[in-house]
């Protein structure tokens, strides 16, 4: 009875081992893994509740919060759904790999296909062939069951590697993209020319030299630019410059030019004397060290401001003619108003006053690093090997009496039979 219940446990177990690495489990999570990227890029990231609310309504805020499509890349699913699809690869290199590997060095057993004439096609020839006609390379002679001499050669066989490169390519992709989680590091630092930011902790600062846009003619923007200087704490500088699509590179790291926006200068005067200067961008806010309960919102710039027939406020254009902030005053926590203030213009509480001034663009930049890259890149190369040997180097195995030729081959044998009648046709 324990015996029978051994035999039972082991038939399950390499049921399971067989599913494991079968291709029908790797479709059904590169299925899940495709659909968890494509949250990832609708859902927008580490987002509060009441954003995903607002954005996709109660139920659909609930669905996020439930499967955790807020942090995707990061949650427990999609960890063991990247690591099953590992295990998946892995398994099925390890296991095809010695077969491979004695295909490739000795080529398939030509006198197992001899004796059962084991071909995908056959051609007929009404002249005397030999394979050296077709521009096979590597061949051998060989007594057949019958008696006969046959020609044998292996073509191509390094393209039997193709799919074993795909898969080992997938499997480093998923490593990498695991180990890049774990090790990867992003910080987000803006600031306008002239600026020294910290970049995170990472011990490094990064200046802003100089900050251009590029626009075309309609006022479209044409490029972002910024002339960046990095420097470590042992004073070694990084000079360079970063642009859309165009990362500079400093000290292991990758620096994105991502967006830009308006920042003003704020003069805050108490009683009619200069009490303290801020840089706001906006969306920022401001209070008077003397009064920490008035607070100054920069809500919004318009460089060119227009009021529309409707009442709505825009900007004619992106350049500096008719400049305009929009602010919002809170006292102790209570919104006393919101109103427009064109750049020099007193906005007045009591005693205190804010003017702003001096409107200038900010950047804000992307800083990355990622150790894995390179396994990332060598992943990418793998597979682009394994596909054009796939596609490029069909292995296929060819023999002759002298009369007839066969031909073993499992990619596109329609393909091949048509090539090589066009060749026996040129050796007449």
């Amino acid at each position: 009875m324990e015996n029978k219940q051994d035999v039972s446990w082991g038939a399950v177990g390499r049921k399971i081992f067989r599913f494991l690495r079968s291709m029908q489990f790797s479709l059904i999570l590169l299925a899940i893994i495709l659909l968890a990227c494509t949250a990832g890029s609708i859902i927008p990231q580490g987002g509060t509740a009441a954003q995903y609310q607002e954005q996709f309504g109660t139920a659909g805020a609930q669905v996020i919060s439930f499967l955790q499509l807020d942090h995707v890349f990061r949650c427990g699913w999609f960890a063991v759904s990247s690591l099953l699809l590992g295990v998946n690869l892995l398994l099925c290199s390890i296991m095809r790999a010695p077969q491979l590997y004695r295909r490739w060095r000795t080529g398939c057993n030509a006198e197992a296909r001899l004796k059962k004439q084991d071909a995908s096609f056959s051609l007929e020839c009404e002249h005397p062939l030999t394979l050296e006609a077709l521009g096979c390379r590597r061949v051998r002679s060989l007594t057949g069951p019958d008696g006969k001499t046959y020609q044998y050669s292996a073509q191509n066989q390094l393209g039997l590697w193709g799919s074993w490169l795909c898969h080992l390519g997938m499997l480093l992709v998923v490593v990498g993209f695991g180990l890049g989680q774990l090790l990867s590091s992003e910080w987000v630092v803006y600031g306008i020319p002239g600026s020294t930011q910290p970049i995170g902790d990472s011990g490094y600062t990064l200046t802003i030299e100089d900050f251009t846009v590029e626009l075309r003619e309609d006022y479209t923007v044409e490029q972002y630019t910024a002339a960046l200087s990095v420097a470590s704490a042992d004073g070694s500088t990084v000079q360079g410059s970063a642009s859309v699509n165009h990362p500079m590179q400093a000290f292991g790291m990758s620096i994105y030019q991502d967006s830009t926006g308006w920042a003003c200068y704020v003069d805050t005067e108490l009683d009619g004397e200069l009490a303290q200067q801020d840089l706001l961008c906006a969306g920022e806010y401001t209070a008077p060290a003397a009064l920490p309960q008035l607070v100054l919102l920069f809500n919004k710039f318009y460089p060119d401001f227009v009021r529309l027939e409707d009442g709505s406020m825009t900007s004619a254009t992106p350049l500096c003619n008719n400049p305009h902030a929009l602010y919002s005053l809170y006292y102790q926590n209570q919104l006393l108003g919101m109103n427009l203030a064109e750049m020099g213009q007193p906005i007045t509480v009591d005693r205190v006053s804010f003017i702003l001034r001096d409107p200038v663009q900010y950047t804000l930049l992307v800083i990355k690093t990622d150790p894995t890259a390179w396994l990332v890149a060598v992943a990418a190369l793998l597979m682009l090997a394994g596909i054009l040997l796939a596609f490029y180097c069909r292995p296929r195995e060819l023999w002759t009496d002298g009369h007839t030729l066969w031909v073993k081959t499992d990619r596109a044998p329609a393909l091949l039979q048509q090539d090589l009648t066009r060749r026996l046709a040129r050796t007449k």
